[in-house]
């Protein structure tokens, strides 16, 4: 790829502050128009800095906004006449709305507005998300506090439960990535070692982990029901400064957090039943409600069971869910939540296609396993308790703690083609055991030194992790032979050949333990300086220290290496109007390299560093426009040197980089019309090899589409019967299969529908039709399998609010 790609973010930082200027240039106060000045105040007088205030018209549109200063006064300039909704918001105080009107008699500079906020009480401190629409004001994961997704300079994408909802099907973890513009499953969702394990490629890079609240999982081990899920959200570019480097690997190109549903005060009893193709069964209930008149108990319980069969011949699945969660409210300024899940799962797996050209050609049911062998079965428990104390309206701490458990027990079955002859089916058993500890203490304060408002974040990390894995058969195991020179006319030995090869094959155990140990402070602050203005610099340190220890059939090895580093991220954000964001950022990821060099160093760790630029419209309220465009590169990956006989010693060498284009519009176009499209633009490719020449400088990315386009749409006919038609089609274009880059597969085109019904004031109706053209298509993970999608397949979901 050439050299030129790299001027990209620097003309495009030029694009962007000539806007900036022209747009301060151009910020003059239209004839005519007024400003309208106030200040905010709590209820003993005392002044509120950083309340955020809003002006909409009477449809919802956003007007104007700012930002409380020092002595709580705020200004909103370039009003026209006409009638106005003012609200004002802050952490820990009621909202307060007010009608405003003003006139073309209006003076310049009306009389100021006294607003006073009432602090919070008991029955509202814990945060709702209204489920009804595809957008939320914040994110929590951008900056681990309620800042405004307007505020941050970095691309970030909601999916509410509402959109969840609304695709339907079999609540797969993965589809809500195609709602995401830069967002791309290489595996159709049939992920291993079981099903629902989330693996996003974000920006041209996967990552082998995830956040389940906040907290790292190891996402090739932890399983995921969606019952439990209110909204999920994507980070996209790196996210060590809050989160640190991850020792799975990954969070190069972003992070995807899912957050769980968490009690409310107002009652909850909501039941729901899926049907579908493949027999298909699903069903859920979501429970809850406050303990006390009080509302100082707050109780919710959610619970799945899931049965379903398969497109791919002798695939099954069986899954159950149950997740407690409950809120002490001891007093308004200390709150305890403590979130519980529990999930099951056992499948005989779809097994990928063997990576190459004939995979396509032959019917997409073929699964080459032994079903009477291959099977896996996952067990993963988390607890995780959150707890808050308010010092006063602007500042408080919050204690977050998480134990999670991890049980996987493998039996692999897996096809090894060769053309022309000698293939063979080979069988493993693997048990994995994985336990984390997370910990992350954080005090959040809001403060101002003269004419700068400061958004803080300060806190502590500690993670400690466990994982164990045991072969049977170490790197061997039982194979048998497969006749047929061609992919299509294999021959499978019959059910059961493998179990049996299994059972008379004289086991060579090996055994792999891994500790590791991360302990990081980090700092950051969100500054409002000057009109429309917005710093926000951050900066985090990590220290990891493992523990290998290899034995048995892996030979005997122990490496306790240790590595530190320093994450930053810096970012603008210029807001000429109150609807719109400009920013720039550049920001770092980095995830520690294992093992040691030759000379017996600890090898630097792989790093990703980010240039970014962007707009964030909102064009409504209630709809929500964004682009970016960025700038991604991957160095130090590290690989075995082949100049060590051993194999153990690594060998620093490998650089990868991607670019990219991406549009995200999401939420609601009138009252009658719910809307999401994501559209990308990406190009990735290796920038630097390494001696034993598995990188080949200027080879593409393996697996990830240039293109992708994904547009849902649903329109609500309104009305007692309250019907609901929609869809959408999603494109992805035809990417490399392998790395060598020697052949593609397919381009996916999937066009999907839906049908609804409001049945009384508390039942609902839901048809979900996927691929409803029946079209063929396949995925790559760009290292050992082709995967192909289901055919056109029906659910139907029946919803009831007790």
């Amino acid at each position: 790829m050439p050299d030129t790609n790299s001027r990209l973010v620097p003309i495009l930082l030029l694009v962007f502050l000539l806007g900036v200027a022209w747009s301060v240039a151009g910020a003059q106060q239209p004839a005519g128009s007024t400003t309208i000045t106030g200040q905010v105040e709590d209820t003993t007088g005392s002044v509120i800095i950083g309340a955020r205030i809003t002006l909409r018209d009477p449809f919802g549109n956003l007007v104007a906004s700012a930002t409380t200063n020092s002595q709580g006064q705020f200004s909103l300039s370039g009003v026209a006449p006409g009638q106005y909704v003012l609200q004002s918001e802050n952490k820990g105080f009621e909202k307060s709305r007010r009608d405003v009107s003003v006139s073309a008699a209006t003076t310049p500079a009306g009389p100021p507005l006294r607003i006073t906020m009432h602090v919070e009480s008991a029955r509202q401190t814990v945060n709702v998300t209204d489920s009804s629409a595809y957008i939320i004001p914040d994110s929590t994961t951008a900056t681990k506090s309620d800042t405004p997704i307007r505020d941050v300079p970095q691309a970030i994408e909601v999916r509410t439960r509402q959109i969840l909802d609304d695709l339907g099907g079999t609540q797969s973890s993965y589809e809500v990535g195609k709602t995401v513009a830069g967002v791309f499953n290489a595996s159709n969702g049939q992920g291993d070692p079981g099903r629902n394990v989330p693996n996003f490629v974000v920006r041209g890079f996967s990552s082998s982990a995830y956040l389940k609240d906040g907290h790292m999982v190891n996402g090739w081990m932890s399983t995921i029901d969606m019952a439990n899920i209110e909204r999920v959200e994507f980070l996209k570019g790196p996210a060590s400064v809050l989160y640190g480097g991850t020792i799975y690997g990954g969070q190069i190109g972003g992070v995807v957090n899912y957050v769980s549903k968490r009690p409310q005060d107002s009652q909850i009893v909501i039941g729901d039943v899926t049907l579908g193709s493949d027999q298909f069964y699903r069903g859920t209930v979501d429970l809850g409600g406050a303990l006390d008149h009080q509302g100082a108990v707050l109780w919710r319980v959610n619970g799945a069971v899931e049965w379903g069969g398969s497109y791919r011949n002798y695939a099954k699945h069986n899954t159950q869910l149950i997740a407690p969660a409950v809120t002490f409210k001891f007093s308004p300024k200390d709150v305890l939540t403590v979130l519980i899940d529990a999930v099951h799962g056992y499948e005989i797996p779809e097994q990928g296609l063997p990576l190459t050209p004939e995979s396509p050609l032959i019917p997409n049911s073929r699964n080459f396993i032994d079903p009477a062998f291959a099977h896996t079965g996952i067990q993963a428990q988390s607890f995780n308790t959150v707890y808050d104390h308010r010092f006063t309206s602007a500042w408080h701490a919050t204690l977050d703690a998480n134990l999670s458990r991890s049980r996987t027990d493998s039996f692999g079955s897996s096809l090894n083609y060769s053309p022309g002859g000698g293939s063979t089916l080979d069988g493993s058993h693997w048990n994995f055991e994985e336990d984390q500890t997370s910990v992350d203490l954080r005090l959040t304060g809001r403060f101002h030194t003269g004419s700068l408002v400061h958004d803080l974040v300060a806190g502590y990390n500690l993670s400690r992790n466990r994982y164990h894995a045991t072969s049977e058969f170490g790197w061997g195991g039982p194979s048998v032979d497969v006749p047929g020179d061609t992919l299509a006319t294999l021959a499978m030995p019959a059910a059961g050949t493998l179990r049996t090869q299994y059972l008379s094959t004289t086991p060579d155990p090996g055994s792999f333990l891994w500790h590791s140990n991360a302990d990081a402070i980090y700092v950051q602050d969100l500054l409002a300086v000057g009109h429309g203005f917005k710093v926000l610099a951050g900066v985090r340190y990590d220290h990891f220290t493992d523990h290998f220890l290899l034995s048995g059939s892996f030979g005997d090895y122990v490496d306790v290496p240790r590595n530190s580093h320093a994450s930053p991220r810096i970012g603008l954000v210029y807001q000429p109007t109150g609807a719109l964001s400009l920013y720039a950022v550049t920001s770092e990821a980095f995830t520690p390299n294992t093992g040691l060099t030759l000379s017996g160093a600890v090898p630097p760790p792989e790093l990703g560093r980010l240039g970014e630029i962007g707009a964030k419209w909102d064009a409504t309220n209630k709809l929500r426009v964004d682009v970016a465009v960025y700038t991604l590169k991957r160095s130090n990956m590290a690989f075995s040197d082949p100049a060590d006989p051993t194999g153990n010693a690594v060998l620093v060498a490998g650089e990868t980089k991607s670019h990219g284009v991406e549009l995200d519009v999401n939420g609601a176009v009138g009252h009658h019309l719910r809307v999401n499209l994501a559209a990308a633009v990406m190009n990735g490719w290796i920038s630097g090899g390494e001696p034993s020449g598995s990188l080949v400088v200027g080879q593409e990315f393996a697996g990830i589409p240039h293109r992708t386009l994904n547009l849902f749409a649903i329109y609500s006919l309104g009305g007692k019967a309250g019907w609901e038609f929609g869809g959408g089609p999603y494109y992805a274009s035809s990417p490399w299969a392998d790395d060598a880059n020697t052949f593609r597969v397919p381009s996916i085109l999937q066009f999907d529908a839906f049908a609804a019904r409001r049945i009384g004031e508390r039942t609902h109706l839901q048809i979900n039709i996927k691929n409803l053209a029946n079209r063929r298509n396949y995925t790559s993970n760009g290292w050992g399998w082709i995967f192909p999608g289901a055919p056109a397949s029906v659910f139907a979901t029946l919803r009831h609010d007790f």
